[in-house]
Order: structure tokens, then C-alpha cells, then sequence
């Protein structure tokens, strides 16, 4: 509230794009930046604990990942694609894992 930075929560070399969901229960944020050096356009989403640590890429596959949260918090859907791959639409959890593919483009 006085404008005093508390802490970093998310350092290192990987420009963040945009908070994505705040979980202050489970005490993390969800984040996308381009986290992969080799892929500079690519966009992941990533998690880290609200206290700094714990900071983990959440999804894989080359290209850019946008994502929209479920309303209680505990999945989101990832659409995904690349300049090789056209886009995927996938439903995952918080952790990453993948659920369910809903849409695959050809």
C-alpha cells in the first residue's frame, strides 16, 4: 500500500508477458514470459511461490501458450501453436498436466 517493494518474485533472464492468476491461498502466482534463451519468441506459462522460490515452467511444447483461468482456479486452457505446428486447445490443471485435448487444427 505505500509502494515499497516487498520482494522479486520473478528474476532471472525471463521477460514476463503477463500475470495470468493470483492463488494467495496456495501462495503462488501464474505468470507467462519467454523463459526459453533458445526460442526468444516463445511464450510459457510459469509458476513461482509467492515468497520467491519454487519458480517452474508449466508448459512444453515450442511456440507461444495463452492461457484462461477456470473460475475456481484449478485448471486452465492452453492454446498453443508455433510457426511449424498450427494451434492445439487443451484443458490442464494447475500442475501442467495435460486433461483433455479439445481442439487440434489440421
Amino acid at each position: 500500500a505505500n509502494g515499497r517493494l516487498e520482494r522479486a518474485l520473478t528474476g532471472g533472464s525471463s521477460p514476463v508477458v503477463r500475470v495470468v492468476h493470483v492463488a494467495p491461498r496456495k501462495g503462488v502466482l501464474y505468470y507467462t514470459a519467454r523463459s526459453d534463451p533458445e526460442r526468444p519468441y516463445d511464450v510459457h506459462l510459469m509458476r513461482v511461490r509467492l515468497d520467491g522460490t519454487g519458480r517452474r515452467q508449466l508448459t512444453r511444447e515450442p511456440g507461444v501458450h495463452e492461457v484462461q483461468w477456470s473460475p475456481d482456479g484449478r485448471y486452465f486452457i492452453d492454446t498453443h501453436s508455433s510457426l511449424e505446428r498450427p494451434p492445439v486447445v487443451e484443458l490442464r490443471a494447475v500442475d501442467g498436466s495435460r486433461r483433455l485435448v479439445l481442439e487440434r487444427t489440421d
